[in-house]
């Protein structure tokens, strides 16, 4: 039973497919977002019996009274199948018809609740029914939903036949399920501005921006940046979008040989861009470190000068934060999450026009701060103070309990 702990009805059902403290992106948000919450409400949380384990196992003999937890098993065809599991997000229908068919026999627990938060999976194409009760029901923060830009179709020809199903969109939109949800929801909340741009504008008439992510920026020291040789850093799974190849086929041109590559990450284009790097003759200049825990992956970002991620269709990208705390200047593509996250004084955005033109232009951009040391530097130190003043998790929290303090208000004292 949750306890007053003088917040006396002021509870939020939260309700979070991932919810996991020792995962990353949006499973390791909404774990954050669960702590944050709990500095202030009520929560009951509903998610899978896994996720409950590793927050049991966070919390271990210091479990919140103000926290209930009401899980389910996890369990649906295809389970096994990587690309099923981590892109698709399949077990999550399955979940929302387990949470929705629980709580219809179980009033009591609507009752309780001030207000409904469906955190978990943060993509519009994961829909809730959680609107069919009466209570303000807050979707988000969404992001996602990028199209292939225009001029890079040919690029992502060779892309996995399941990330294409993006084309669906708009005919997933029209759906009554998912225009119900919109129509009733109480805020649809955004993580950023380009997602205004994905959404059809009637879905947005109760939209707020709420930044979804942030990190700690006490954990990354200021990058070492003057080594004899500049490292430059990519960190991130090698799929299509994420512009690894791009990368690769820039450093092939540029000029100066003074510079080493840390790939860090592994994916299904790995094999392949390993091959491509060979016939460039640069395997000791491109180096894949593969995967590495988050202690590892800190100090590559310590012994690194140039953060470079052509990423063409991200949606966030916490590995910008991590950059940017680090005090790194950034390369990347003026497009998606990076186009917001990312300020103009302490990053080069390359426009996206074609695969030739994005490779020249990154060709130019590496060329440029691999020879001007103070221009790193200047680039560095902007991102590593804007990361403190936007992104640290006490600016994000701040603006999380302010608004959800002010919703709940609104809850009681004007309806």
């Amino acid at each position: 039973m949750l306890q007053d702990n003088g917040y006396p009805h002021k509870t939020i059902l939260f309700s979070s497919y991932l919810c996991n403290p020792f995962a990353v992106s949006e499973a390791y948000s909404a774990f954050e977002w669960l702590n944050i919450l709990l500095k202030r409400f009520n929560i009951i949380l509903l998610t899978t019996t896994e996720e409950k384990e590793s927050v049991d196992l966070y919390y271990k003999k210091h479990f919140p009274d103000n926290l209930e937890i009401i899980s389910f098993p996890d369990n649906y065809p295809f389970k096994s199948y990587g690309k099923i599991k981590n892109t698709v997000r399949l077990g999550y229908f399955y979940f929302n018809y387990k949470i929705t068919s629980y709580l219809k026999k179980r009033p009591e627990i609507i009752d309780r609740c001030d207000i409904i938060l469906h955190k978990s999976p943060e993509s519009f194409r994961h829909f809730t029914s959680l609107v069919k009760f009466d209570k303000p029901v807050y979707i988000g923060p969404l992001g996602g939903g990028l199209k292939v830009p225009a001029g890079m179709k040919d690029y992502f020809k060779k892309e996995h036949f399941l990330l294409k199903l993006r084309v669906l969109d708009k005919l997933l939109l029209k759906l009554p399920a998912y225009r119900n949800q919109f129509k009733k929801a109480e805020k649809v909340l955004l993580c950023l501005e380009y997602v205004r741009d994905t959404l059809p504008p009637e879905f947005l008439e109760r939209s707020e921006l709420l930044l979804n992510n942030g990190i700690n920026c006490d954990q990354y020291p200021q990058a070492v940046g003057d080594t004899a040789v500049v490292a430059i850093l990519f960190v991130g799974r090698l799929t299509r979008y994420k512009g690894a190849e791009l990368l690769i086929k820039a450093l092939s041109r540029v000029r100066s040989s003074n510079f080493v590559l840390n790939i860090l990450g592994r994916g299904e284009e790995q094999a392949a861009l390993e091959g491509l790097v060979k016939s460039y003759g640069l395997s000791d200049k491109i180096i894949f470190q593969g995967y590495k825990s988050i202690e590892e992956t800190r100090q590559f970002y310590y012994m690194s000068s140039i953060f470079c991620l052509p990423t063409l269709t991200e949606a966030g990208g916490n590995v910008f934060f991590e950059a940017m705390a680090s005090g790194l200047p950034i390369i990347t593509i003026d497009n998606g999450g990076p186009k917001y996250i990312c300020p103009d004084e302490g990053a080069i955005k390359i426009p996206v026009t074609s695969e030739e033109g994005i490779i020249n232009d990154l060709q130019e951009s590496l060329e440029l701060l691999i020879g001007n040391q103070q221009k790193r530097k200047e680039m560095g130190k902007f991102n590593r103070g804007y990361c403190r003043d936007h992104y640290d998790w006490k600016v994000v929290e701040q603006n999380i309990l302010r608004f959800f303090a002010g919703e709940i208000y609104k809850t009681q004292h004007l309806r």
